[in-house]
């Protein structure tokens, strides 16, 4: 089971990085280009749920292997806890500090990360036997490969402005290429590189 945690967080958690890193960085060209300039309050919104949402994505494999081993109880109680506390943080935050959208976002954003990024860990070291210190580290890790394509992406919209969903499409791609390159050959493993060609479509008639 570790090996299969440890190699699944190799592929999963970078890819979740690398999406809310270009999510944070394209925030602004995104909501224009979605939802016109009328809405730029949803960029804040937007910025603040990108980054706690990697963590929630560097969670699946693990709640994954929770659910395959049958240790759901405590995972699924601790979403039902989180549930009841989000709107309740939620309103705290509008009502008493007028935070508006914001606030909610926050109180959303800090329930993904205790949840995802405390509580599900321990859940997985007790249940698993993955240690917290190979966790935390390899979360660190992946999210530092991730800084190359979010430093492209914010010279991107810095200098080349990509409003529409084609220029935002082909600049998002381009920009992500750096950290693709650092999962594929500084992350991955021969092994996971192996798994993840035996994928692709074609893998199996160049075999033949």
């Amino acid at each position: 089971i570790l090996q299969l945690i440890r190699r699944a967080n190799r592929l999963v958690m970078p890819l979740g990085w690398l999406i809310a890193g270009l999510l944070f960085a394209f925030s602004q060209p995104l909501i224009i280009t979605w939802v016109g300039p009328e809405q730029a309050a949803a960029i804040d919104v937007l910025r603040i749920i990108a980054l706690p949402m990697a963590i929630a994505v560097s969670a699946y494999v693990g709640i994954s292997v929770l659910t395959g081993i049958g240790k759901i109880r405590e995972s699924s109680l601790s979403a039902l806890v989180i549930g009841v506390i989000n709107p309740v943080l939620s309103i705290f935050l509008v009502v008493q500090f007028g935070m508006g959208v914001v606030g909610i976002a926050l109180a959303s954003a800090l329930c993904l990360v205790a949840r995802n990024g405390i509580y599900i860990p321990l859940l997985i070291r007790r249940h698993a036997g993955l240690p917290l210190l190979d966790y935390y580290q390899q979360l660190v890790l992946c999210a530092m490969a991730a800084v190359p394509s979010y430093i492209a992406g914010y010279l991107a919209v810095e200098y080349l402005n990509p409003i529409g969903w084609l220029k935002l499409g082909v600049t998002a791609i381009a920009c992500s290429l750096p950290s693709l390159a650092v999962l594929l050959f500084v992350i991955a493993k021969p092994e996971d590189r192996k798994l993840l060609k035996s994928l692709l479509p074609f893998y199996e008639q160049e075999r033949l």
